[in-house]
């Protein structure tokens, strides 16, 4: 779940109060943060990302603060609306500073399963795919979705994910187990159609990703098919480790005028065997 990065605190000044009149220098005190909107969301989600700005000893600090935990808030994708507020506490100024209450404002996405549906077709024939997934399952931004697609040459893949953003442990980092099926149909070229069936666990922090993979293949030749390729027929077991780095300076991922991306990666198999 990488995303290009912004200056989250030009992209998310206007959601943000404005300064308090000559507090941006002074001293202030969190005195306390007022949480609305949530619902499925686990509360303790929400305050982990608050708990900068409830540390934050400056009107600059907590403005700061507040721009990130809003910037990170957003990127969890279960909310369509986030806002953060720095208002001026009714309590009397303490040796600590002046009290400021933070009020957040937070809209959930409505918890029902996003379907898509898409291909494409031609003369030769074409693809179909279908998806659905649904947000925030348990209350902590876990995605699970499933998948299933038919190519043109016959071949089908099943896929069922689940991803859990581990904010908690560190920014930055993820987790996703997927299972999946495939049956890939090469009798046009080298005659033998191909089915894997397996499961895999990824890690991820920051541009580094960590992974495991363990397949079970199954290569059933046709009767026109070669000697090397009868001799590769049958069952076989493909157990992997991988590990990945990327980086990516794009200004746009889709369109990008600037920057680069960078992907080198290592596999080990045969692990049991």
């Amino acid at each position: 779940m990488t995303e290009p990065q912004t200056n989250t605190t030009d992209a998310y000044k206007e959601r943000l109060s404005p300064p308090i009149g000559g507090l941006a220098d002074s001293h202030v005190k969190v005195d306390k943060i007022d949480i609305e909107g949530i619902g499925r969301t686990k509360a303790d989600l929400v305050q982990h990302f608050l708990k900068p700005i409830q540390q934050a000893s400056t009107f600059a600090a907590a403005l700061s603060a507040s721009s990130i935990a809003l910037g990170e808030l957003q990127r969890l994708g279960i909310f369509s609306d986030v806002s953060i507020k720095l208002l001026d506490s009714s309590k009397p100024d303490s040796p600590d500073g002046t009290p400021v209450d933070v009020k957040v404002i937070l809209k959930e996405r409505s918890f029902k399963p996003v379907l898509s549906i898409g291909g494409h077709f031609g003369s030769d024939g074409g693809d179909f795919e279908t998806k659905g997934e649904f947000r925030n399952v348990f209350g902590r931004a876990e995605a699970v979705s499933a998948s299933f697609s038919i190519t043109e040459k016959n071949s089908k893949l099943g896929l069922i994910s689940f991803s859990k953003p581990l904010p908690l442990y560190g920014p930055d980092r993820s987790l996703n187990v997927q299972l999946f099926k495939t049956q890939q149909n090469y009798q046009k070229a080298s005659s033998y159609t191909e089915g894997i069936v397996g499961t895999s666990v990824r890690y991820a922090h920051g541009r580094h990703e960590l992974s495991y993979e363990a397949a079970w293949r199954d290569v059933v030749p046709t009767p026109a098919a070669t000697m090397p390729v009868r001799h590769s027929a049958g069952d076989s077991f493909k157990s992997s480790l991988r590990w990945a780095y990327k980086r990516d300076t794009r200004d746009d991922p889709a369109m990008p005028t600037s920057g680069y991306a960078f992907t080198t990666a290592q596999e080990v198999a045969g692990l049991t065997g």
